[in-house]
């Protein structure tokens, strides 16, 4: 199938200049008739798609050579992340608009805002704005988590670490109150809970797994090694490991929950263990569902058959 330049350019919207301009790039390669007419292979329409495709979301011709003759495929990974960083940006500053119109009414003082607003633009110049939290939509959740861990310290029993969330808890209510002129809350109430998660979590499985096996204890068990694993996302250093490597990772996670469930299932465990298992099982099919595509993709298709 050949298609004459007149054609692609009606069909596909093309211009002819940017045709010679792909060609010339070598991009797209034409033959070339007796007469000099151009006559473009199914091969070269196809090019010509992903570029048009490529264009459409802002690549530029360097970086449609690179991924297309080059088979450069993490230039698309780079433009995800920073269309990402323009869109967590645009909404930075339209939270901070609320804020400056407080500061021009003089409620703020206008030195603090500007200070607020630098130390924001130097976490995006140095690509580190994933460490931002605004206030007003993760309180809630940092509120939910220390709940979580209390009331797996008040089930236990235990008094010392009934006491010791109870501190932790206040620890970040008061570094979080530094933060709410500034919108966001502050950086190390995230270590503080993530701490208290993993310290809890850890402690109440270890507790409730050994006390008497009925559907309260059963429940606290998973409860609290839900509450370990979740911990650790609290921690910028690993989210951003665990980002860089997401495929791998969401991949071996997913595998190692399907392998603890097989292991449990042949060999018939039936110790107080068997529930920490159950619930690291969950959490790795979860994180692989959830972070990579491909798995997810591979599940449905399983449940749906299934089904």
């Amino acid at each position: 199938m050949y298609m004459r330049i007149k054609e692609v350019m009606n069909k596909y919207k093309v211009t002819r200049k940017a045709l010679l301009l792909y060609e010339e790039r070598g991009l797209i390669q034409p033959d070339r008739e007796l007469s000099g007419y151009r006559d473009y292979r199914l091969v070269d329409i196809e090019v010509l798609k992903k570029i048009i495709l490529l264009r459409k979301m802002e690549f530029s011709l360097d970086e449609i050579e690179n991924i297309i003759i080059y088979n450069n495929k993490e230039l698309i990974l780079n433009k995800k992340n920073e269309y990402e960083k323009e869109a967590h940006f645009i909404e930075t500053k339209k939270l901070y608009l609320d804020y400056i119109h407080d500061v021009i009414i003089g409620e703020y003082e206008i030195d603090e805002a500007i200070d607020a607003i630098d130390d924001t633009l130097k976490l995006y110049d140095e690509n580190k704005y994933d460490d931002m939290i605004h206030f007003d939509y993760q309180r809630d959740t940092i509120a939910v988590m220390w709940l979580t861990s209390l009331f797996i310290a008040v089930s236990s029993g235990r008094i010392y670490l009934m006491i010791s969330s109870v501190i932790m808890g206040i620890v970040a209510i008061i570094m979080s109150l530094r933060s709410v002129r500034k919108f966001f809350l502050y950086l190390p109430v995230k270590r503080i809970v993530g701490v208290l998660l993993i310290l809890s979590g850890l402690l109440g499985t270890l507790i409730f797994m050994y006390k008497d096996n009925n559907m309260k204890n059963n429940l606290m068990t998973m409860c609290s090694t839900m509450a370990f694993m979740f911990g650790f996302s609290f921690f910028s250093e690993i989210r951003t490991f665990f980002k860089k490597y997401q495929n791998i990772f969401s991949t071996l996670f997913f595998f190692c929950g399907l392998l603890i469930i097989g292991v449990l299932i042949y060999f018939n465990i039936e110790s107080p263990i068997y529930l920490v298992f159950i619930s690291l099982a969950i959490g790795f099919i979860t994180l692989g569902i959830v972070y990579n595509s491909m798995v997810r993709k591979i599940f449905f298709e399983i449940f749906l058959d299934f089904f």
